[in-house]
């Protein structure tokens, strides 16, 4: 979170009652529908309350710690997906044998 952002979710924080979300949004598909595209065009987000977000931000960087040695690899469902993506961006990379054993869970 910026500067910025930090100052307005403080600013809010001070009125009774209210609670800061910070939401990450993200798409997947074409918004125009020309040949060659998909079909579809999906929008979603996910809230978090802005006193969570440095727990799971840690969390999360602690699994890419550990599973992948650096906390800059991007994690992309696409990939995710993918075995032969799996292999190239993840794996193979990473000196991983495979996705099993991966969990949220200490």
């Amino acid at each position: 979170m910026g500067v910025v952002e930090q100052e307005i979710a403080a600013s809010l924080r001070k009125i009774k009652g209210v609670n800061v979300y910070l939401f990450y949004v993200d798409e997947s598909g074409q918004r125009d529908y020309k040949e060659n595209n998909s079909r579809y065009f999906v929008l979603g987000a996910v809230g978090i309350l802005e006193t969570d977000w440095q727990r799971i931000n840690l969390q999360i960087n602690d699994l890419k710690i550990k599973y992948f040695g650096n906390r800059s690899v991007e994690l992309k469902s696409v990939n995710l997906r993918n075995l032969s993506k799996q292999k190239r961006h993840y794996l193979d990379p990473f000196g991983l044998r495979d996705f099993q054993g991966l969990s949220c869970s200490s």
